[in-house]
């Protein structure tokens, strides 16, 4: 089964974090995501940019789609013809594996352009 087509599976308070060693396997899944620390909390971050802004509302309106479905949201910036996405799992503040999941989900959306 193809990593993006798992599912999440639902975090409660106390859900273990990833450590550093689970980071860099998944990591492997979705090679075009940074890991970054903010507010001392590692999250998943990527950019993605379009040639119009009607390609860039598309795009958010699949992520906010596919967030919706999974119940698991990201938090997106979107500007004219870029978007910046963070992935992280808010009740454990930091990175679970939904969050990977949900990554190539994400990258699995761009295939619409090619």
């Amino acid at each position: 089964m193809k990593f993006s087509q798992k599912k999440c599976k639902p975090c409660r308070k106390g859900t273990v974090k990833l450590n550093d060693e689970h980071i860099i396997t998944y990591l492997k899944e979705v090679p075009t995501w940074k890991v970054i620390a903010e507010n001392e909390e590692l999250k998943l971050y990527k950019e993605f940019d379009f040639q119009d802004f009607e390609e860039t509302m598309y795009f958010v309106n699949k992520v906010a789609a596919l967030a919706e479905k999974n119940e698991h949201h990201p938090v997106m910036l979107v500007e004219y013809k870029s978007v910046k996405i963070w992935w992280w799992t808010h009740i454990i503040i930091g990175l679970h594996e939904n969050d990977f999941l949900m990554a190539a989900k994400t990258d699995e959306i761009l295939n619409v352009f090619s």
